[in-house]
């Protein structure tokens, strides 16, 4: 393998790395019962940053997985009735975005 292939792995590897903590801790703040929209929506970015990247350098598995593990969150945000009607409705939206990500793939 050439080095200049090489040095392009390790580059994506590293930037994945980069983005899946930026996710978890995204992902955690969602787990608070005063989550904003502001901060569901900060994790459906910081998803679709993680799933492009995937895409953009020829990661199918690792985009469908992204892109599922975003649904997945989503829905049950907008099924958790604590949730304000504001942030359930919010919630549906990026899910039905995320879900014709996920079809269209």
């Amino acid at each position: 393998m050439s080095a200049w292939l090489q040095h392009k792995i390790d580059q994506y590897k590293f930037s994945v790395r980069d983005i899946t903590v930026g996710f978890y801790m995204a992902q955690t703040k969602l787990n608070h019962p005063e989550c904003t929209i502001e901060q569901l929506s900060k994790f459906n970015d910081t998803c679709l940053d993680m799933a492009e990247l995937c895409q953009l350098n020829g990661d199918d598995q690792s985009y469908l997985h992204a892109m599922g593990k975003l649904h997945q969150r989503l829905v049950i945000e907008l099924r958790d009735t604590t949730r304000e009607r504001l942030h359930r409705m919010q919630a549906w939206q990026l899910a039905r975005h995320s879900l014709s990500c996920l079809s269209w793939r």
